[in-house]
């Protein structure tokens, strides 16, 4: 008894939360969840390619195998970070193209 109430209670919120009407925009001008996190992306990247830049140097100064593997570390963030922004803007592009009337060649 008390789990089916909890379960109708919880079901009876979620359809609550359906019916508030949303107000975002559907237009085809909107950001996509890419385009919305590519500033903060690419500060991340300028940010931590610094710091690498800077741990490399250091590590070489200093005859530091530590410093040296972190910066090996901080590369592959950088490379992730570089790809996340390239795969946005690959899409953002297809995108455009796509609302343009386009073809794709993607299948």
């Amino acid at each position: 008894m008390v789990v089916s109430y909890c379960l109708t209670r919880t079901l009876h919120a979620r359809v609550t939360v359906a019916r508030v009407g949303h107000d975002h925009d559907h237009a085809a001008g909107a950001l996509s969840a890419g385009g919305l996190h590519r500033r903060r992306l690419t500060v991340a990247l300028v940010l931590i390619g610094g710091f690498l830049v800077v741990e490399v140097v250091a590590g070489l100064w200093t005859n530091s195998l530590a410093l040296l593997s972190d910066a090996g570390h901080m590369l592959t963030d950088v490379l992730g970070l570089a790809m996340a922004l390239a795969a946005i803007t690959v899409s953002a592009r297809h995108q455009s193209a796509t609302r343009r009337g386009v073809s794709s060649q993607h299948t």
